[in-house]
């Protein structure tokens, strides 16, 4: 078992949790669903210790995940979307390199190498500055069905990326579901597509302090990315290209200023509706960064238009 219990979470004069309690009682792949700025990545780093409450605890198996005095008493994985790779860095060498931390032996790299190049069309030996975003995610989601930790969380993973990749990520996480001995949460602010390794969803209400209750069954979740209100000011990245001279703003969005290869724009609207504005412009977007208080950006991969492969 999984278990927040009686969180109380303060940061920057904000109350983030109060009274805050959270149970995964059986092993296998769960969801946490809600929109940018809705606490999923509070509730990522809550339970892979990165954030420490000031009250209450996170268990694993009826046991504190970590000690007061320092130092994690369960061993777990903590993969954010964006990652950042040494120039040199081999997709072989970060596999090897996260197993060995997880005191994993070295006889399992073979065959989880093996198993992630069935859906990845590169080698062990691809750079990983070389590699898709979308490819890059994917090896996480492997190390996550492979790694010998009794909780792997993946933070903002299918939240960008189109039906091939979670397709591809159902396939690689079936052994978490079929074998039953470990917990993998993965954080999302929409779906691409179903995901039928889930066991259950839980959906965040967007409010503070935060709350979160399982899907009704039935209940479909919104699969558009909400805009957070007072946090509307970010970065859009094109791919090769200065934006055309003659762009303006749009139903859903406000061109601030020209970046080099970009721009700076203001929401009026959803997300998914302000990208969709600029593709039909012609632009190739590649990156998305979010400004205000948000922690690190948000990438979004050139997969993520509905008609392009993950390559």
């Amino acid at each position: 078992m999984i278990e927040a219990r009686a969180i109380r979470l303060k940061q920057g004069g904000r109350v983030l949790l109060d009274d805050f309690s959270w149970r995964l009682p059986d092993p296998g792949v769960y969801l946490l669903a809600g929109g940018i700025g809705s606490g999923k990545s509070v509730l990522c780093r809550l339970l892979t210790g990165r954030m420490r409450p000031q009250r209450g605890q996170v268990l694993i198996d009826a046991e504190p995940l970590y000690r007061w005095w320092g130092g994690y008493s369960e061993p777990v994985f903590y993969a954010a979307a964006e990652l950042q790779t040494r120039e040199s860095e081999s997709l072989h060498d970060y596999l090897s390199a996260e197993l060995a931390a997880a005191g994993a032996a070295r006889s399992a790299l073979a065959p989880l190498l093996d198993r992630l190049l069935t859906v990845l069309p590169a080698s062990g030996d691809t750079p990983l500055n070389q590699l898709s975003h979308g490819a890059v995610l994917l090896a996480q989601v492997a190390l996550a069905a492979a790694l010998p930790v009794r909780l792997a969380v993946l933070d903002g993973h299918l939240t960008y990326l189109d039906q091939h990749f979670c397709a591809a990520a159902n396939q690689l996480l079936k052994p978490v579901a079929q074998e039953q001995d470990r917990f993998v949460l993965l954080a999302t602010a929409r779906l691409a597509d179903g995901f039928p390794a889930a066991r259950e969803t839980f959906v965040l209400n967007g409010n503070l302090p935060i709350e979160l209750s399982p899907l009704a069954a039935g209940q479909a979740l919104d699969t558009r990315l909400n805009v957070v209100i007072d946090k509307t000011a970010l970065r859009v990245y094109f791919a090769n290209r200065q934006p055309p001279a003659g762009i303006s703003s749009g139903k859903h969005y406000m061109v601030q200023t020209r970046l080099e290869s970009g721009l700076r724009i203001k929401l009026t609207g959803r997300l998914d509706d302000a990208l969709q504005e600029l593709r039909n412009q012609g632009l190739s977007i590649i990156r998305v960064e979010w400004e205000a208080d948000y922690s690190s950006p948000l990438s979004v991969s050139p997969s993520s238009s509905e008609t392009a492969p993950l390559t």
